[in-house]
């Protein structure tokens, strides 16, 4: 059983290794826990160096997390900008390793009260499922703007592909953009399609797809 965990533990931190070496620059800190839990490791104090592993998975996500940040656009004049929500998340499943950050931020029109959301996320799964369902949307483009009720658009940006679909019996529209590790996300009342359509506008999608990688 030690000799399962202490391999299970070496390929994790052999992992870590190759990520750290680019983050040493910006966090000296994760090359100390790596080095740490190595120790730990070659001691066979395994608890010890799994809690230190988990240590620098957090900053990395962290890291990762602010990278995301700064592509998250400033308000339109006549809007004030919310703070940013973060969620990080990190784990093994039977299909095996999973990181998620996922970034909210709330737009809020002065005037009227109205609200544009944004998110941004690389969670796996929901990217995965998505772009699936973007391939349904171009299959069924022109039949679904075929019913009145319904306007769907699907384009093409910068290795981005983007979807608008309006549906009359909604009362808020979504505009989504996906990459091939990442989705943006814009939700605003109906009315207000030109309103999420500036934001995605503003959004420097090939530097976020960059930042993903």
């Amino acid at each position: 059983m030690r000799k399962r965990v202490a391999t299970v533990l070496a390929i994790v931190v052999s992992m870590l290794l190759c990520v750290a070496v680019s983050a040493t620059a910006a966090d000296d800190d994760i090359t100390a826990l790596v080095d740490s839990g190595r120790t730990a490791l070659a001691e066979g104090n395994y608890q010890e160096a799994l809690d230190l592993f988990q240590q620098v998975v957090q900053k990395i996500q962290a890291m990762v997390s602010q990278s995301f940040e700064q592509f998250l656009p400033g308000a339109l004049t006549g809007w004030t900008a919310g703070e940013i929500e973060s969620q990080s998340w990190a784990g093994t499943t039977g299909e095996g390793s999973h990181r998620m950050t996922h970034l909210t931020r709330e737009y809020t029109r002065e005037k009227d009260d109205a609200r544009c959301t944004i998110n941004i996320t690389n969670w796996p799964h929901l990217v995965q499922g998505f772009q699936q369902s973007m391939q349904a949307y171009k299959q069924m483009e022109q039949l679904m703007s075929a019913d009145p009720r319904m306007q769907v658009e699907v384009d093409s940006k910068d290795e981005w592909t983007i979807l608008k679909v309006v549906d009359s019996t909604e009362k808020t529209v979504q505009l989504s953009a996906v990459h091939k590790k990442l989705m943006v996300s814009i939700e605003v009342d109906k009315e207000e399609v030109a309103v999420a359509e500036e934001y995605l506008g503003k959004i420097n999608l090939t530097g976020l797809a960059g930042a993903a990688k």
